[in-house]
């Protein structure tokens, strides 16, 4: 997993989705929504690190035995509780299957700790890279 550092530009496609997706989200009464790559925020935002998840193998056996490989940059948002909520893919791997895998990944999953600004829990909109990688 990879996640975007804060002031990193997304790929064109990406933005757009990421745009419509956080205005959805942003737009409902009292849902405050940071995002965690506005540059302003840099020095003022910690996001977390850890994030727990089952450990069985995400990667879709047929898509190992087809060698499909790929990155599915996804976004999300992490509550104040550290729970992910409405896990999207900004930008698929050009294989359904493996961007399926990611989603359900994410939505398993919940991170350690809440994204904080100032030192205080905010719900964020989070991107993550999740890397599908033979052995």
């Amino acid at each position: 997993m990879h996640a975007p550092p804060i002031g990193r530009q997304l790929p064109r496609d990406a933005l757009s989705k990421r745009n419509d997706l956080f205005t959805r989200l942003s737009s409902s009464p009292g849902a405050r929504l940071v995002d965690v790559t506005a540059p302003m925020l840099a020095g003022r935002l910690v996001v977390p690190n850890a994030f727990l998840y089952s450990k069985h193998d995400y990667y879709p056996a047929t898509a190992q035995r087809l060698g499909y490989q790929g990155d599915v940059l996804i976004g999300m948002v992490i509550g104040v509780d550290g729970s992910t909520q409405d896990v999207t893919v900004l930008e698929g791997s050009s294989y359904p299957s493996l961007d399926s895998a990611a989603v359900k990944f994410y939505e398993e999953g919940r991170f350690t700790t809440p994204v904080t600004l100032d030192g205080q829990p905010v719900r964020a909109f989070f991107y993550q890279t999740y890397r599908f990688r033979l052995r």
